[in-house]
């Protein structure tokens, strides 16, 4: 039996190689941006992290015409002011000038941690979104609860700067314990259900 293509529509290889890594037990085979040439820049104006999975989603299911997967993500730390909130704007925060490289991104909320307590118990709202045809698209939201502490590890995995700032139930950081970590397992769950719910794919 043929396997469903999945288009990831993300310019972040990082993201895309965790995305492929979720359909291991699906029969799913994922196309990547670098596998079409494409190179999009999309302006995510959607008030929340799932309304931005679906402008990203459609963008690239208009370039790839394959069924097309994207994701958005927004921080939120607890006993944090609004106004100190990354929300939506985790990467964007950062002033444009930065260039917000993994490097800088790291340090910015590595500085920011540094008024804090030893943790900070945080939450990740994640949306997800597949646009199957044009007019059909479908998404959702997940949310993962997190902890965040000051002084990051010396293991950062490129694309995604911020695991090195979290730990899981045990003080492990998530950048050196990627493949084993509970927190991870759970969202590639909640992914591979997503995806294959969407798709209608068979046990």
């Amino acid at each position: 039996m043929s396997k469903a293509a999945l288009f990831l529509g993300t310019s972040n290889m990082a993201k895309a190689a965790f995305f492929k890594s979720c359909m291991d037990e699906l029969s799913v085979r994922t196309v990547s941006t670098a596998d079409l040439g494409v190179n999009l820049t999309v302006d995510e104006t959607g008030n929340s992290p799932e309304a931005n999975a679906l402008i990203k989603a459609k963008a690239y299911y208009e370039v790839s015409r394959l069924p097309t997967l994207a994701e958005d993500s927004g921080l939120f730390f607890e006993a944090t002011p609004e106004l100190h909130q990354p929300g939506i704007l985790v990467k964007r925060s950062l002033p444009p000038e930065s260039g917000a490289s993994d490097e800088i991104l790291l340090d910015y909320y590595a500085k920011l941690l540094s008024r804090a307590a030893s943790e900070v118990a945080a939450v990740w709202l994640i949306g997800l979104a597949i646009t199957l045809s044009p007019g059909r698209s479908k998404s959702t939201s997940i949310r993962l609860r997190s902890k965040f502490v000051k002084t990051p590890s010396s293991i950062m995995v490129p694309g995604m700067p911020l695991l090195s700032l979290q730990v899981d139930e045990q003080g492990n950081y998530l950048s050196e314990t990627l493949t084993t970590s509970p927190i991870v397992h759970k969202l590639k769950a909640d992914v591979a259900h997503f995806v294959k719910q969407s798709l209608q794919l068979q046990p």
